[in-house]
């Protein structure tokens, strides 16, 4: 059975250096709060991608996201339930209207995007503003107050490892600057025909190309001109349509930085502004080792 990768061999390994004990055990985060218990109040003021936007975005890996709120912005790190995509987005408090945070210490909290995003889908669509409160009594229960709801903690706290794991350290060489809506279109024609499509730069230059093979035997290439630093010639992957465009659909963006090479993951990165950003890994395609005679990449 033919599949994508999962990111778990790339995480691992990539984040080598990151790592002084890997067996050590996951830490117990104790909350910072303070006497009052306002930790955060905020107003975001990209009308381009609004909070709402985000939060539907990062429900639909229906997964546990790491939410870490610092004084210099949001961070929110997640991976789907299948590890093939991991995603991590910052929000840099420079583009808050107002971003006053309370506590001295970076807060971290594990949360369910899809119950967050459907609880606050009301209000949050038309104003974009956002409180969050813990307070000492709230805590044993892991209740977390985004402006009067409730949402609960994805797990209880000293069940999860909050220890940030930083986006692995790969070798691409360089990048593709591509117009995002042409992309979408051609993956979009894909995904009608195969699972999986091919990206390589064979042809140097500013092209890549994209090609694939049908169900039914039918071959297509289609070439998606491209800015930037481009990668040294004759690397090529295949990565899951689907998975593709899962991460870059209904993103309101012109424009996507691309890096692939031969037997890594995608790295995709989205400017929000000129401080904010999301970006995800998306695995590569492996053979069944039974079936196909092939290897995990």
């Amino acid at each position: 059975m033919d599949m994508p990768a999962t990111l778990m061999k790339f995480l691992k390994e990539g984040n080598k250096e990151n790592r002084t004990n890997s067996n050590k055990e996951p830490r117990i985060a104790e909350p910072l709060i303070i006497d009052d218990s306002l930790i955060l109040r905020c107003k975001w003021r990209n009308k381009v991608f609004k909070l709402y936007d985000l939060c539907c975005y990062t429900a639909r890996c229906n997964q546990i996201f790491l939410l870490k709120i610092s004084e210099i912005g949001m961070d929110i790190q997640g991976i789907d339930s299948s590890h093939s995509e991991r995603i991590e987005i910052h929000l840099d408090s420079k583009d808050f209207s107002f971003y006053n945070y309370f506590l001295k210490e970076p807060m971290k909290i594990p949360l369910n995007f899809e119950e967050l995003s459907r609880k606050l889908k009301r209000f949050i669509n038309s104003y974009d503003s956002i409180s969050i409160q813990i307070t000492k009594k709230d805590w044993p229960e892991r209740i977390v107050r985004f402006e009067s709801h409730e949402i609960y903690f994805a797990q209880k706290i000293s069940e999860i490892d909050l220890e940030e794991t930083p986006m692995p350290i790969m070798n691409y060489i360089g990048e593709y600057l591509v117009n995002l809506p042409k992309l979408l279109e051609i993956l979009e024609f894909a995904v009608d025909y195969t699972d999986f499509i091919e990206f390589n730069n064979h042809k140097g230059g500013n092209l890549i190309t994209i090609q694939g093979e049908g169900k039914d035997g039918t071959k297509f290439h289609r070439d998606l001109k491209s800015t930037g630093n481009y990668l040294q010639r004759n690397n090529s992957q295949i990565y899951s349509v689907q998975l593709l465009l899962e991460v870059l659909k209904k993103m309101p963006f012109n424009d996507a930085r691309l890096e692939f090479a031969t037997g890594l993951p995608m790295r995709i990165i989205l400017n929000i502004s000129s401080s904010s950003t999301i970006k995800a890994l998306v695995a590569p395609y492996i053979k069944d080792e039974k079936n196909n005679g092939g290897s995990p990449r």
